[in-house]
């Protein structure tokens, strides 16, 4: 019948009848193709007419899945998934379509089951092994991820992925030296620009900055088109931070701003230059412009509140400071700000409070038990003020040595002698010997 009434060669034939077996009497392309065109009931359906002519085909499974996922119905996507496991549990795309869809949902642990059920299936292959790593990574369990990678890096050690992976990881563990030598073991297998810009982060952790900043520049030899990206303006507007060289990094973040409008992190990070070159005003539109872009972005509200405080405008300091309480309840560093606001304002009794809360979370912050000394002082509660004073040298360093400690009671200003003389007098009490040693 075919060659009956068609011009095509037996092969050609052939090669269309193994065409319409791959692709399900072509109705996987068709739903491709209704999900290319955001039309995903006809997509949807189009996979299920595939199913019904050919029963339990995982590609029909998993493309229903995907549309179903792009069309908003997550549930009946993860039944697909389930579906297309039962079908076939070696298939890898499923479980990771599937814990990709956990994550979207914020359940990391789910997706951490549906790739240790692939895991336990196939314990020996590099990219199962990679992923399982990579979920008690996201899960903070980096020594059980760091075993992972190391029987990774057994199995496959030709993969620069592997060691940017373990690289990773060690950054959260804040071993940082390691995390280098990761790195440049990947730059090793593989001298790409990304590899390069990660290996500029871990040094700018350690403070090398020049070293950093030439990683950067290595990036950009390698993808000159990253100069323009607003990870590396802003890379390298945090190095020149904290290189002290306050206009270029005003630059950088200028032009990360231009490149990136809608991200109010560069917003943040400009103003706390200008915040640290005593441009105010500057600090402060960059605040508020971060703030429209996102008010519910509580490290700008921080900021602004020290601006304020720089200022002296002591109203709106503390209603920021009070907002980012509001955001991050119980934050140390807000109550030691909103003490200093109250205390500047004249609000004695309140700042107490707010100095304990501190000392509630940070026991040793030496700083509020200063501060607590100075209003005691001023209301004439001298013994108060003599033992906060005494705490605050007590946990001004430790590996300050105790001769030390009195020379930095005795050159505090703001208070009477009489009041030093004692505080000197009990911190050597409590010292003995050491003082006169020292």
């Amino acid at each position: 019948m075919f060659n009956a009434s068609t011009y095509y060669s037996y092969g050609a034939f052939m090669t269309f009848q193994r065409q319409m077996k791959e692709t399900f009497s072509f109705r996987r392309l068709l739903a491709d193709l209704y999900l290319q065109l955001g039309q995903y009931e006809k997509g949807a359906a189009a996979a299920s007419r595939g199913l019904e002519k050919y029963p339990g085909a995982v590609e029909l499974y998993l493309k229903r899945a995907e549309i179903y996922a792009a069309w908003g119905r997550l549930h009946q996507a993860k039944e697909d998934l389930e579906l297309a496991i039962h079908q076939n549990p070696d298939e890898f795309r499923s479980y990771f379509e599937l814990a990709r869809l956990y994550r979207e949902e914020g359940s990391e642990e789910k997706a951490a089951e549906a790739i240790a059920k692939l895991y336990r299936r196939q314990p020996e292959s590099p990219l199962v092994c990679y992923w399982m790593a990579d979920c008690h990574y996201r899960m903070g369990q980096n020594e059980e991820a760091i075993r992972l990678n190391d029987k990774l890096l057994e199995l496959e050690n030709d993969d620069p992925a592997n060691y940017t992976q373990r690289a990773d990881i060690l950054i959260e563990s804040y071993d940082l030296p390691s995390a280098e030598k990761a790195l440049d073991d990947a730059l090793k297998l593989s001298d790409a620009s990304e590899i390069h810009n990660k290996k500029s982060y871990v040094l700018y952790l350690q403070g090398k900055n020049e070293e950093a900043l030439l990683e950067l520049q290595k990036a950009v030899s390698l993808d000159p088109e990253f100069e323009l990206h607003p990870t590396y303006l802003a890379a390298s507007g945090h190095i020149y931070k904290e290189m002290g060289m306050w206009d270029l990094a005003i630059d950088a973040y200028t032009k990360a701003i231009h490149a990136s409008p809608g991200n109010p992190r560069l917003y943040e990070f400009r103003a706390g230059c200008f915040y640290e070159t005593e441009q105010l005003d500057r600090g402060l539109s960059d605040c508020t412009a971060g703030l429209e872009l996102d008010a519910g972005y509580a490290g700008l509200y921080s900021l602004r509140s020290g601006i304020y405080l720089a200022m002296k405008d002591y109203a709106n300091a503390r209603m920021d400071v009070l907002k980012f309480l509001e955001l991050q309840p119980g934050h140390p560093g807000a109550y030691y700000r909103l003490g200093q606001i109250l205390y500047k304002d004249n609000e004695e009794d309140a700042a107490l409070e707010a100095f304990d809360q501190v000392l509630s979370a940070i026991p040793e912050h030496a700083e509020s038990y200063l501060y607590k000394a100075h209003i005691y002082f001023e209301q004439f509660e001298s013994e108060d003020a003599v033992q906060n004073i005494v705490n605050w040298s007590l946990h001004l360093d430790k590996e300050m040595p105790a001769a030390d400690k009195i020379k930095a009671i005795e050159t505090l200003d703001g208070f009477d002698e009489s009041v030093l003389d004692r505080a000197v007098e009990r911190l050597t009490g409590m010292y003995g010997h050491q003082i006169y040693l020292s």
